[in-house]
């Protein structure tokens, strides 16, 4: 009887540090929501987010990113007008890594500035004063 208990808590313990292990197992994990490959970012405002599991370093384009304790990150910035690539590498506590790669095109930002209640304005002034 004492030997099937042994051996009963022997396989839970076995089963276990299984389970704990297999992480450890798998590597580093990245899910990039943000760019998608080929996208266009209009003005030229990169956001990059994601998350990232089972990771101890992150780094887009060799620069480190920060995360916070659920794996998420998000960094922003300008690029310049044109193609990209941007490199995204996680680094786990075994030095494994994995590394994914979007292309991305900058455009020139298409908003339009208009101000038509200060272009009335302007028009009134002028046609009051030239009438004096």
């Amino acid at each position: 009887m004492i030997r099937k208990a042994v051996l009963v808590l022997l396989l839970i313990t076995l089963g276990y540090g299984i389970y704990l292990g297999i992480p450890l197992i798998q590597g580093p994990s990245v899910v990039l929501n943000s760019p998608q490959d080929g996208q266009y970012i209009e003005g030229g405002l990169l956001v990059v987010s994601g998350k990232a599991t089972r990771s101890s370093e992150l780094k887009l384009n060799g620069r480190t990113l920060l995360m916070d304790t659920e794996g998420n990150f998000a960094t922003s910035f300008v690029l310049p007008v044109g193609s990209a690539i941007i490199t995204l590498t996680a680094h786990d506590r075994m030095e494994r890594s994995i590394t994914l790669t979007r292309t991305v095109f900058a455009t020139l930002s298409t908003t339009t500035i208009t101000n038509n209640e200060h272009g009335k304005e302007s028009s009134e002034e002028s046609s009051e004063s030239s009438g004096d």
